[in-house]
């Protein structure tokens, strides 16, 4: 996931790829980027004046900052009231003081005006054991959901609530300023927004020293209300929590590198971004390949930026035909243009020298070095770097061609250029306008329709309709225009045929129609139209020398500043698959850029397949002595390691266990097998040590013990958040702490997908992991081997296994798939080959999760959300709250208990005909984690709060139904 500004993007990245009707996440660290500065969105004025609770430690830095932020809030005419949290338990409170957990103590607050409240408790924390700062950071929220139980402010409108944090994510300033144990109070917050939406939660963590100045910003920033609910400050910006796409390629591109290359040493091997067959964009990878010396007539250049075109998009997605690319320059590859520094040249090269700045044509140039002919290359003008140079070949080379030598466009013409803000669309603007026709351009949207008009473009039209034809013949008194420029598909060719004028000249490059076989008439032919079919890439190959020619004329333009390069977003390689998705969804204006690193800096090395174990190291795996621990440990032998400590609280007594370590022998390894608790730093001291004394040096250490206690907020108390707490705070921490004399290679942590959406039911759970995913990057920030791996379901070892049916429930309730345990380890050897830190895996269908999940209708997952599918405002059905205005008054119930049983049957996975409305929820199956999921999807419903203990509670289905007409009816009136 993205920290993303305003305009710019840094931290770490979600994957997606399509999958089978659902979205395949893969979320990774990119620990090594530095941030793209971006423009704070403006605070605007102050709301009016709300009462604001703020709960504050009783530390003096935590009371001293406390007090900033409520002067702050009411210099700008707020309300504000503090209470101090204690969270030692202790009984003997003063009088403005509450214990941690205190939920009867807090509603007695909340039974006082409040409208916000600001947990500020332990941000200011310091201890040297993590575990210890989670009482006072995670039971008020806790504590606050269980208000919901009390009589006194049941019926209160619920406060919003702002949760902030200090350095629980790494955001741009890529993990220095990071607390580990601050980030389990951030995955909570994400359960609370799934199992209480009707908090409102919103999340800021601060990157900048905790003084009045950060105060005054953090009060701002919680008067400002643009929907945002992940943000971070820093000292300078505000920035905005995304997820964006991306690909194995962005995850092992982002912390390795080759040595250099200089000019004039051309031999060796470079890196090329690949697109393999059947495996969409997220198969896109970095690849050795062997640079080839140039032979006659032709130049080797370091390639620093390379222009994306859609055929590249389509072939990476594996939608064009071989024909479509055999005959053409840059052959069965993608990137065909690019901008570089010659290394070499070959026999015969005379207007090229080794260190010329060029532009030109290439096959494959999306890679550190790319031979081509020397015909294709033309110096670059000066003045343009290399992105904007990236920018020229492709596009304006097809806008000639097809404007000035085929359609032969005369002065005073007028012309009708369809997709016409994108980068051959924009080059045709500047040749159309320089040669005095009359342009008529057509764009997507709003945005994109005011940079056309920026660009002068006499005529601006929507291209996401036909009406397009019958706005051109209006605008020209029923004549038409003389030249249509065509990238649109299907009916928009019969259309374009219909409004061109007598000896008219329809101009093709779209490939879609082609390789469809699509049909058209040829009546209008009759009036002496002409039809082109264009190609660049053929051109290229088939009449080179025209296409030399063309170019020239090109630079010639260009060079004299007639044309100028096109309006560019730039991505780096690290962050291709971005680029692509970028074109495929139509996000972009102009021209998309890869670059590459210069000369100067360390380039980008190739994605490895598989991680290998070190054979003369130990390898240490906790929890590894069953489920898919131990399946781990057997996959660590099969890549080579032959050292192996296995440990968990109860040892090898089972014939799980028992079966792994014969297995593991079999295969020639030493094992270990060790009884012990790595939360107990005493216990996981000794074992180490027994370790280092009796097999060879510890290199690797793969933390995956857990503990399970699933229930709603409104169940859990201190114990049951510290029980799971413990095997993942403590047991890391410890881990870490023990191991820094070791000279490990690998220190991997196992950590949960429900992170990332804040599994409802597992707040415990999901605190505990999130934690995980913090050390992960705090390590790498510090030059420590550390990724944490963030896993869905696992089909076929442990949990899911031993409870019937719960793959199923899970993929019906969250819309995570169960994956295999052989893929998951394929997933986690490719992620330990090429330096990924903080990355998740699993199968998850987003379309589904939009659905069930109120946190997946934040702004974080918009740039997820499938295309036409539900927006992230909402469901696109009809609600009950949608329905009840428009229904008789004697068909409301029997709607009601339609819309229940649905909701049930989906919880329940059964059939909604089987759902017996006078049963008791609880002789349903319908448990707590059930009741809280059954809660949020009637709160889309009837558009008001429904409480979770009234599902636990209720007597039968048809009490449910009687609250909810009880809800609907006085929100009808109000």
């Amino acid at each position: 996931s993205d920290w993303t500004g305003w305009l710019g993007a840094a931290g770490w990245q979600h994957a997606v790829g399509a999958e089978r009707g659902g979205l395949n996440l893969l979320c990774a660290q990119r620990g090594l980027e530095a941030a793209t500065p971006a423009r704070p969105l403006p605070l605007g004025e102050a709301p009016k004046a709300r009462d604001w609770l703020l709960l504050v430690d009783t530390t003096a830095a935590g009371l001293d900052f406390g007090s900033a932020v409520a002067e702050a809030l009411e210099k700008r005419g707020q309300r504000v009231r503090r209470v101090k949290l204690l969270a030692d338990g202790s009984t003997a409170l003063p009088a403005d003081s509450l214990r941690a957990d205190d939920s009867a103590g807090l509603a007695a607050q909340l039974a006082q005006p409040t409208q916000v409240i600001v947990h500020l408790a332990g941000l200011t924390a310091q201890d040297d054991l993590p575990i210890t700062v989670q009482p006072l950071r995670c039971m008020p929220l806790i504590a606050l959901a269980q208000t919901q139980q009390l009589s006194d402010v049941a019926s209160l409108a619920k406060p919003k609530v702002v949760v902030v944090t200090r350095g629980a994510t790494p955001g741009p300033d890529l993990g220095d300023r990071m607390d580990p144990a601050q980030a389990p109070v951030w995955g909570l917050t994400r359960v609370l927004s799934n199992e209480h939406a009707d908090f409102a939660p919103k999340m800021i963590d601060l990157h900048a020293p905790i003084d009045a100045a950060l105060a005054d910003r953090l009060a701002g920033e919680m008067l400002t209300d643009d929907g945002e609910t992940e943000v971070l400050l820093d000292e300078t910006t505000r920035w905005v929590h995304r997820l964006e796409s991306n690909s194995l390629a962005d995850i092992g591109a982002a912390a390795r590198s080759l040595p250099p290359v200089s000019a004039g040493t051309p031999h060796g091997i470079g890196v090329r971004l690949m697109a393999a067959q059947q495996g969409g964009l997220d198969a896109l990878r970095l690849q050795a390949a062997e640079r080839r010396a140039p032979g006659a007539g032709e130049v080797e250049l370091a390639v620093r930026a390379a222009g994306l075109n859609f055929r590249d998009v389509l072939w990476a997605m594996n939608m064009l035909p071989e024909e479509a690319v055999e005959d053409g320059f840059s052959g069965a590859t993608i990137g065909m243009e690019c901008a570089g520094e010659v290394v070499a040249v070959g026999e015969g090269v005379s207007h090229i020298a080794v260190g010329d700045r060029v532009i030109g044509f290439a096959s494959g140039c999306f890679a550190s070095h790319v031979t081509t002919s020397a015909g294709a290359v033309s110096k670059i003008p000066d003045g343009l770097d290399w992105a904007a140079a990236a920018t020229l070949p492709t596009a304006f080379l097809t806008a000639q061609y097809a404007l000035m030598h085929l359609a032969r466009l005369e002065p005073g013409e007028r012309v009708l250029i369809h997709g016409a803000a994108g980068g051959v669309g924009l080059a045709a603007v500047q040749i159309a306008k320089l040669r005095g026709a009359v342009v008529f351009g057509t764009a997507g949207n709003d945005e994109k329709r005011r940079l056309l008009r920026l660009y002068g473009v006499d005529h601006v039209l929507d291209s996401r309709s036909l009406a397009f034809a019958d706005d051109v013949m209006a605008l020209t008194g029923g004549q038409g225009v003389d030249v249509i420029l065509n990238s649109l598909a299907g009916e928009a060719i019969t259309k374009n045929l219909q409004i061109l004028r007598p000896f008219g000249r329809l101009l093709e490059i779209g490939k879609r129609d082609f390789y469809a076989n699509s049909r058209i008439g040829l009546r209008p032919f009759r009036i002496n139209l002409s039809y082109f079919g264009i190609d660049a890439d053929t051109l290229l190959i088939e009449r080179p020398d025209l296409a030399r020619k063309v170019f020239a004329e090109v630079s010639a333009l260009i060079a004299d500043g007639q044309l100028r390069p096109l309006p560019h977003q730039a991505l780096p390689i690290e962050r291709a698959s971005r680029a692509f998705r970028l074109m495929q969804q139509s996000r972009h204006v102009g021209k998309i850029v890869v670059t590459l690193p210069d000369t100067q800096t360390p380039a980008l090395q190739p994605v490895a397949e598989q991680w290998r174990a070190n054979p003369d190291g130990t390898y240490l795996v906790t929890g590894g002595l069953g489920g898919f621990g131990l399946a781990t440990a057997i996959w660590m032998v099969k890549q080579g390691a032959r050292s192996m400590a296995l440990l968990s609280r109860s040892g090898a007594a089972s014939d799980e266990a028992k079966a792994g370590i014969a297995a593991m022998q079999a295969m020639g390894a030493t094992v270990r097998a060790y009884a012990a608790d790595v939360g107990n730093a005493e216990a996981l001291e000794e074992v180490l040590n027994d370790v280092r004394a009796t097999l060879p040096p510890l290199r690797g250490v793969l933390h995956s013990a857990m503990v399970l206690d699933d229930a709603p907020l409104l169940l859990l108390n201190r114990e049951r958040l510290m029980k799971v707490l413990g095997p993942k705070i403590d047991g890391a921490w410890h881990l870490h702490r023990l191991t820094l004399q070791d000279k490990l290679e690998d220190f991997v942590v196992y950590s949960s997908a429900t992170v990332v959406i804040g599994n409802p039911g597992q707040g415990n759970y999901v605190a505990g992991n999130i934690y995980l995913q913090a050390l992960a990057q705090w390590r790498r920030a510090r030059g420590l081997p550390a990724l944490s791996i963030a896993w869905g379901a696992i089909k076929d070892v442990g949990v899911v296994t031993r409870t019937d049916g719960l793959a199923s429930l899970l993929e019906k309730r969250s819309g995570i798939a169960a994956t295999p345990s052989s893929e998951a380890l394929a997933e986690l050897g490719r992620m330990m080959a090429n330096g990924a830190v903080a990355i998740s895996v699993a199968p998850f269908n987003m379309q589904r999760l939009i659905e069930m999940m109120q946190s997946a209708m934040a702004p974080r997952f918009k740039p997820l959300a499938p295309e036409g599918g539900v927006d992230l405002g909402g469901a696109a059905r009809e609600t009950l709250a949608d329905r009840w205005p428009h229904t008789p008054a004697d068909a409301r119930r029997p709607i009601v208990v339609d819309v229940l049983r649905d909701h049930l049957a989906r919880i329940l996975g059964t059939a909604s005909s089987q759902v017996d409305i006078e049963r008791p929820l609880s002789d349903m199956g319908l448990d707590s984690l059930m009741a809280v999921e059954l809660a949020t999807s009637l709160e889309r419903e009837v558009g008001r709060p429904v409480s979770v203990m009234q599902m636990i509670q209720a007597s039968s289905a048809a009490a449910v139904v009687d609250s909810l007409i009880t809800i609907l009816e006085p929100a009808e009136h109000a």
